[in-house]
């Protein structure tokens, strides 16, 4: 199985509808890490915007869809759009074997914190955004994969990025928005 992964849309219809003209198909699962919302600007455009991306993203009925709620989409502006996030300040996932957390990021900002939380919950993958900018690590035995963001980079090429996950092979593949090019790969050993 496939799932595509992205984090930190910010409002940008046209990051969506490339996303999802392009590399849907590749996936049977897509997981929005959070602020799927908020241009940076509250205004009445970034509404009707927030309107049309969940259209978007819920009509295209052939794939589950989990939302995470981010730090930017809590605003009053969005709250007809509150029943579609997950309010947890994480999801566990156990697939095929391998427990992963996933998160938006803003509450478990350091190091220090996801290792905890990861020791807690007996995972090994922990998987957040909020930063906008994409890595994928081993650190004391845990991996730390961050998708980037497809249409805020924050990295130092300003590269819009998301993920594939292939769950049979345990691969995190790191894709450039524009091209599909592969950045990098990280292998998991269970």
């Amino acid at each position: 199985m496939n799932i595509l992964i992205f984090s930190d849309l910010h409002g940008s219809y046209d990051t969506l509808k490339l996303l999802k003209d392009k590399f849907f198909t590749l996936a049977d699962e897509i997981w929005c890490l959070g602020d799927i919302f908020y241009n940076y600007k509250r205004d009445a455009v970034a509404t009707e915007n927030a309107k049309a991306l969940i259209s978007n993203l819920n009509t295209y009925i052939e794939k589950k869809i989990l939302y995470i709620q981010g730090n930017c989409d809590g605003y009053k502006e969005y709250e007809d759009f509150q029943d579609h996030f997950n309010k947890e300040p994480y999801v566990l996932k156990e697939i095929n074997g391998l427990k992963l957390i996933l998160s938006h990021g803003h509450l478990q900002e350091t190091d220090e914190h996801k290792i905890t939380l990861l020791t807690e919950l007996d995972a090994k993958v922990i998987i957040s955004g909020h930063t906008h900018i994409y890595s994928m690590d081993i650190k004391s035995g845990f991996a730390f994969i961050n998708p980037g963001s497809p249409s805020v980079p924050r990295d130092a090429n300003s590269i819009g990025t998301f993920i594939i996950f292939n769950t049979d092979k345990k691969k995190f593949t790191l894709h450039e928005i524009n091209t599909g090019d592969v950045l990098q790969e990280l292998y998991l050993i269970k």
